[in-house]
């Protein structure tokens, strides 16, 4: 058994993890990341180690450690890949994605990867997916299908406490429509307002800036 005072290493993991997701939800992003990074170290399964190294990296993705948050999704990667753990698969290619997006990478809305991640049945990484495509083929000028993607994304954003990507899923799809409506705009306006996460609420204030602007012209 192991000495008093000493967690068994699973234990230990799970400690870790769910002390560097209090890190996350309070914005300390950086924090997190580490955190979940002891707790890979303290992991044993294979599956259990490839879901810390995602949750470090997209944590890193948050604090804006790209490259750090690339290096970990190419290693999930390789391992999702050879198990086959198609989750994990979609998840790594999103922190990829996003990654290249934040950092201003020339990128190509990629269809396939959308629906892909919505055959894995996690409608909130399909969600996050379809939504990190949206905005890609908004930066690539073809809105009709940020749009779609957009709508896609919301459908996927399902119950209360996925209100607010749903929301923001909403905006971009108002982003990219071709004839934006000035009421809509509004009442998203209003729930953008009510929003109590920073980082969603600066987010799609951002994108309705850009939409009114665009009405108004």
């Amino acid at each position: 058994s192991a000495p008093l005072g000493c967690a068994l290493p699973d234990v230990r993991a799970q400690l870790d993890g769910e002390r560097a997701w209090l890190a996350y939800r309070d914005g300390r992003f950086r924090e997190a990341a580490e955190g979940h990074l002891e707790a890979l170290q303290a992991s044993s399964g294979i599956v259990d180690r490839s879901v810390r190294a995602l949750n470090a990296a997209s944590a890193y993705l948050e604090a804006g450690l790209l490259d750090r948050a690339q290096a970990l999704a190419l290693d999930a990667l390789a391992v999702a890949a050879e198990r086959r753990l198609a989750a994990h698969e979609a998840r790594a290619a999103w922190v990829l994605r996003s990654a290249g997006y934040r950092r201003g990478d020339e990128l190509s809305p990629d269809v396939d990867l959308a629906l892909a991640s919505a055959r894995v049945g996690l409608s909130q990484l399909a969600g996050a997916v379809s939504l990190g495509e949206a905005v890609i083929a908004w930066r690539a000028h073809r809105p009709r299908l940020g749009h779609r993607l957009a709508q896609l994304a919301a459908s996927m954003f399902v119950g209360e406490s996925r209100r607010w990507s749903r929301l923001l899923a909403r905006v971009v799809a108002l982003l990219c429509a071709s004839a934006p409506s000035e009421s809509e705009a509004e009442n998203l306006l209003a729930e953008c307002e009510a929003c109590p996460l920073d980082r969603i609420a600066i987010q799609t204030a951002g994108a309705l800036y850009r939409t009114r602007t665009a009405i108004s012209r």
